[in-house]
């Protein structure tokens, strides 16, 4: 939802109004459109642990990525610094103010860098005392409508008061938001998670182990321009950034990292939308020892400068440009690095004028009985939804995908869908969603912040790439994370199977609390065991989990994504069945004792046709047969059985390259000694178009030796009995408001086969009429008479067709009142134009001899 745009006379401060059904609520003065004003403090954690490891400190790093978010700050916002560690010795405050909450000019920003800059790390961790620091400042220095914000980096647990629970009512109760930023898995995940869920800030993780490096390396890979490694320091950066856009409602909608070579190289900023105002382009590097030369320039190559609309903010990490007015067209990075190849991350966001944005949540977290701190379980699923909006309402058709870092560093795609079956509300609405199911790892807590922890923290970034409703393509960008949690009591896995009691509580189909070996077997049948299944987060009771018509066993095999359907090989087998009637208007299909005529589905991506039978519908079933799926024109016969025993049968797709389909539904026939089904139909009022009573009598002929019939005014032949069967048959119609009824009619011969359901419709209507007339020949016919010639009512096609009697006599029966236009032809004479028709009124109607009559 967005608020209107309102003129330069209208309030700052807006009623809102939000109305459901009948359900409405409203809030007085809760839209500002006053410039919105940033009061933000950075609360970093200096304790001991961050000193590690001494070859890369965590410190420097994060003193790096801080330095950009002051960077990033604007000229009217306010910006201040608390750091926090611990003595232990209590009560004391354990943080220390290090730069006051102050207006970003050149002064103060230059004295927030250099206040970072001199931080050192020793002690314990109180971050508490960090967050109360930095909440005592808005009070005090802090701007009047002001938007407070605390962005908190922390790399261990808390094991110094003052804690987050004892400063937590203060915080929520002033509405100050707590961005979190998790640095590594030592860090009290859960808390930071809870600390962002509790105040309506973000979480963010980012690892330091070299496996997180390779994760976040992969989870990266989508990121336009080069690939390549890069270092903790443009990790936080990322991190710190998304924490700014956040806060300054900044979309990003551009960012790429790589390696920046020696000597002279450039990125390209692609703008295809209008224009994109606030925006702030920012590039990171961890080095210091050749300081590379940044510069931007518009699309008509002129270098961005500082000056009215743009602020240039530098040091010798990092450079940012807040560009007021950022338009359409290409812009560009030039890097002049005079030393060795230097990793970097460069980022771009903004506001754009036509208002697209993104919005990215997870699901709502399930707590364990006891308070433990907001998370998510080990094993539960993950919904991940996206909203994309603009000016014109919701966006639609739009390419999103989330791509998911497990803390094991794989990358999964998973593919957001707005079609109403992915947890994404009703399709067509904007909202894209799909549920992350592999929550594998999970995250403990403890109060020693150099102990071995595991990492239970996902990152997600979420890629939306669509158009506006003004015609502008776009692509959107949003980084975020979860943390998963457990504190082992009771113990999340009673079977010790290594898989979640709530994984196995989820797939009650296939797998039971309390069974240790149940993750060995393969309920599903898709070559992969439960356990397989559990890790790879495809679920063990459905063999093709994006339901794409491929296996999770041989998109695995084949390195496909068993989460999006668009990648499977080849589609599942729909609708094969036994043939026991005739289909459609192909005419009666040829069948015979002891066998059974299957029909299955062509597709260009099948090569073989395999088939699998059984005598009963759960199986087991045995493959019978393979065969070239194009030589049999969709149907093969299977042979040698047993008349009057049901057989139940799949059918699957083989494609070229020998990657098998899903199986098909199960279907059934039974062979008989005499399988021809008979063939049917039901007419009423002989043909009758319309009717004045719903007393009605229908005609009824078959082609076969027919017993019995079944008439029904509905078509599943609810309550209808069978009955012998008759040539006519007196009813009684159930028409609808608008006078429309059918008659449903199937037939049964004495072997028991059945026929195709024929049914056929009337219209009741009182008060119908009857016209008549007569044709009258410019030559007399050669024998005498005058029937033969056919006679209809012109732009009325679905009504009666007439034919003359022997003296030229002709009636249309039933007809609504009114007059009509007829024509007629037959016996060599026609109409030469229609002839006006009127009720109570018999017309001559003139015909033409043309040749011999």
């Amino acid at each position: 939802m967005q608020a209107p745009r309102q003129n330069a006379a209208a309030a700052d401060l807006q009623n809102l109004t939000v109305s459901l059904g009948d359900e409405s609520d409203s809030e007085q003065d809760a839209v500002s459109y006053q410039v919105k004003h940033l009061d933000q403090m950075l609360t970093i954690d200096r304790s001991g642990s961050m000193a590690a490891p001494t070859a890369a400190p965590k410190m420097t790093s994060a003193k790096n990525a801080a330095s950009l978010f002051v960077s990033a700050a604007r000229a009217d916002d306010k910006l201040g610094v608390v750091s926090f560690s611990g003595d232990d010795s209590e009560p004391n405050d354990d943080a220390t103010l290090d730069a006051l909450l102050q207006v970003m000019n050149t002064g103060n920003r230059v004295q927030a860098r250099n206040q970072i800059a001199t931080l050192t790390a020793n002690g314990f961790t109180s971050i508490g005392d960090g967050i109360a620091d930095s909440a005592a400042e808005y009070p005090i220095r802090g701007t009047a409508i002001g938007e407070d914000r605390i962005v908190l980096l922390s790399d261990g647990m808390e094991n110094e008061g003052s804690f987050w629970n004892n400063v937590r009512g203060a915080v929520m109760s002033a509405g100050i938001k707590v961005d979190t930023i998790a640095l590594g898995p030592l860090t009290d995940q859960a808390l930071l998670q809870q600390i962002a869920s509790d105040t309506g800030g973000t979480y963010h993780y980012v690892d330091v182990s070299s496996a997180g490096a390779a994760a976040t390396a992969a989870h990266r890979a989508n990121f336009t321009g080069a690939g390549g490694a890069s270092g903790l320091a443009n990790r936080l950066a990322d991190a710190f950034f998304g924490s700014a856009e956040d806060a300054g409602d900044l979309q990003r909608f551009w960012d790429t990292r790589g390696s920046m070579p020696a000597g002279t190289s450039s990125e390209v900023i692609d703008l295809h939308e209008d224009r994109m105002v606030n925006a702030e382009v920012a590039i990171n590097w961890p080095d210091t020892k050749a300081i590379p030369d940044v510069r931007l320039f518009d699309p008509n190559g002129n270098q961005v400068t500082p000056g009215p609309g743009v602020d240039v903010n530098r040091t010798d990490r990092n450079v940012v440009f807040q560009v007021d007015d950022m338009v359409r067209g290409r812009w560009t990075l030039k890097l002049d690095n005079p030393g060795t190849p230097l990793p970097f991350i460069a980022m771009a966001a903004g506001q754009e004028h036509q208002g697209v944005q993104l919005w990215v949540s997870r699901g709502t977290p399930q707590k364990l009985k006891e308070r433990i701190p907001d998370s998510y379980r080990w094993g539960e699923p993950m919904p991940i939804v996206a909203s994309l909006t603009d000016r014109g309402g919701a966006i639609t058709d739009s390419h999103v995908t989330a791509h998911v870092t497990h803390p094991d560093g794989t990358v999964l795609n998973l593919p957001l869908f707005d079609d109403g079956n992915h947890a994404d509300s009703q399709a067509g609405d904007g909202i894209y969603a799909n549920t992350y199911t592999r929550t594998t790892d999970y995250a403990t807590r403890g109060t020693d912040d150099l102990a071995d922890k595991p990492n239970g923290s996902y990152g997600v970034r979420v890629t939306a790439d669509g158009t506006a409703h003004n015609g502008d393509s776009f692509r959107r960008i949003e980084n975020t994370s979860f943390a998963v949690f457990e504190n082992g009591d009771p113990s999340p896995d009673s079977d010790r199977d290594k898989v979640a009691d709530l994984y196995e509580g989820l797939h009650p189909q296939c797998m039971k609390v309390g069974d240790p070996g149940d993750v060995s077997l393969d309920p599903d049948n898709d070559r992969l065991d439960a356990f397989t299944e559990w890790r790879a987060g495809t679920d063990p009771c459905r063999p093709d989990t994006d339901n794409g018509g491929e296996p999770d066993g041989s998109e695995l095999k084949r390195g496909a994504n068993p989460f999006d359907p668009r990648d499977d090989a080849l589609p599942r087998p729909e609708d094969p069945s036994v043939i026991s009637r005739p289909i459609d208007h192909l005419g009666q299909p040829t069948l015979k004792s002891n066998t059974l005529l299957i029909r299955y589905p062509a597709n260009p991506t099948y090569h073989v046709i395999r088939l699998w039978r059984s005598t009963s519908a759960a199986g087991p079933f045995s493959r019978i047969k393979d065969f070239d799926s194009t030589k049999r024109g969709g149907r093969y016969r299977d042979v040698k059985l047993v008349n009057g025993r049901t057989y139940f049968y799949k059918i699957q797709g083989i494609d070229f390259a020998g990657n098998p389909s899903t199986m098909s539904p199960v279907f059934s026939g039974t062979p008989k000694a005499h399988p021809f089904a008979p063939i049917g139909e039901v007419e009423i009022n002989r043909g009758r178009t319309y009717t004045d009573s719903a007393s009605v009598r229908l005609g009824l002929r078959t082609d076969s030796p027919v017993k019995q019939m079944q008439v029904s005014n509905n078509g599943v032949f609810k309550g209808a009995a069978w009955e012998p069967l008759a040539p006519g048959k007196a009813w009684t119609l159930e028409p609808g408001p608008d006078g429309f009824a059918t008659v449903h009619t199937r037939f049964r011969d004495k072997w028991g086969n059945l026929s195709n359901p024929v049914s056929d419709e009337i219209r009741v209507r009182p008060g119908l009429v009857s016209i008549s007339g007569q044709v009258k020949p410019d030559v007399p016919p050669g024998d005498g008479t005058m029937d033969g010639i056919y006679l209809w009512l012109v732009e009325a096609s679905d009504l009666t067709i007439v034919r003359s009697n022997v003296d030229g006599t002709f009636t249309f029966p039933a007809l609504p009142p009114g007059s009509y236009e007829v024509a007629a032809r037959g016996a060599g004479y026609s109409t030469d134009s229609p002839v006006l028709l009127q009720p109570g009124v018999t017309t001559t109607v003139p015909v033409t001899c043309h040749g011999t009559c």
